[in-house]
């Protein structure tokens, strides 16, 4: 009974650990990282983990999903920021923020931070996914039969899993060409999404 009673409360104390550790580091976070969020206003969204809405002069800013190492944020009509803690192998944790933006399709944008908000390289964390993985873009310009002109930028949107620490990278296929487009490219669609696991070290 007794060794049941002490893993209990390892396991709540190291549930606690985590929780006052994400709060602390997006409470410590930068202006730059959400522009608008006042210390009190961090301390609000942070407070609990039920859904909460601060305004403020650049909008309304609204907390959508919070975990013991997860905050989302709905930053504007087209914005979000995910805030993920990563336990990193042989030393402190890592800090991932993706900020996107959904108009006509997804864009985001990937950076990594320590948790006193040093920014670190992403070059050693992510591996560089461009559109070669999703479209065979020299099949399409040398094809033809698609005669399709593709974009000069496609973009793509990256989301972390609250609940593990996957990342997945996808194209929104739908959203950037016509239903007569795709038809045609389909011979040419590699792949819609690319799913990423955290290993302590990187994603891969």
């Amino acid at each position: 009974m007794k060794k049941i009673t002490v893993l209990l409360l390892i396991l709540l104390c190291t549930s606690l650990s985590w929780s006052q550790k994400i709060d602390d580091v997006f409470k410590a976070m930068p202006f730059e990282i959400v522009p608008g969020l006042t210390s009190e206003d961090k301390e609000m969204i942070v407070v609990d983990k039920v859904e909460v809405s601060v305004p403020n002069q650049l909008g309304e800013i609204k907390k959508i999903e919070h975990t013991d190492t997860f905050v989302k944020l709905q930053t504007s009509k087209v914005g979000t920021t995910q805030i993920k803690l990563l336990s990193a192998e042989g030393s402190s944790d890592i800090v991932c923020v993706i900020k996107s933006i959904c108009d006509d399709a997804c864009d985001s944008n990937v950076r990594f931070f320590t948790t006193e908000w040093k920014e670190l390289d992403k070059e050693n964390l992510l591996p560089k996914v461009d559109i070669n993985y999703f479209i065979n873009v020299e099949g399409i310009k040398n094809s033809i039969e698609t005669d399709i002109a593709l974009p000069l930028y496609i973009p793509l949107q990256a989301m972390l899993n609250k609940d593990d620490n996957n990342l997945t990278i996808k194209i929104d296929i739908d959203k950037l060409f016509t239903a007569s487009q795709i038809d045609k490219m389909k011979p040419y669609i590699l792949n819609e999404e690319l799913s990423l696991s955290w290993n302590g070290t990187s994603f891969n």
